[in-house]
């Protein structure tokens, strides 16, 4: 068998991070070892290489658009000063016309 790194951005609940390990396993791997970006304490499984241990909400770049969508849809925020209210109390940057930017470019 072969030594396996499994990578991942983020561990959160470590379900699915465990469910790969377990089967990398099953498929002849000598040893498995996991390494992601962030780690979240409150994960199942410790990875055995993180950069950063959080337990902030984390949002990255490609996830922006989404992230906004779902964000609206489940706070029910229909107005834009409101929407941007909101990205502004979850810690995202304040510069207002940055984000009038992102949700134009995102189609929100």
């Amino acid at each position: 068998g072969k030594n396996i790194l499994v990578v991942d951005d983020v561990v959160d609940s470590g379900r699915t991070l465990e469910i790969v390990t377990e089967q990398v396993r099953l498929r002849g791997a000598r040893s498995v070892r996991t390494a992601v970006l962030f780690y979240k304490p409150k994960s199942i499984i410790r990875p055995d290489f993180f950069a950063q241990e959080t337990s902030e909400w984390v949002v990255f770049p490609w996830e922006l658009c989404e992230f906004i969508r779902e964000l609206r849809v489940r706070d029910q925020v229909s107005d834009l000063e409101s929407l941007i209210a909101k990205l502004w109390s979850i810690g995202f940057p304040e510069e207002e016309t940055s984000l009038q930017e992102l949700i134009r470019t995102c189609r929100i």
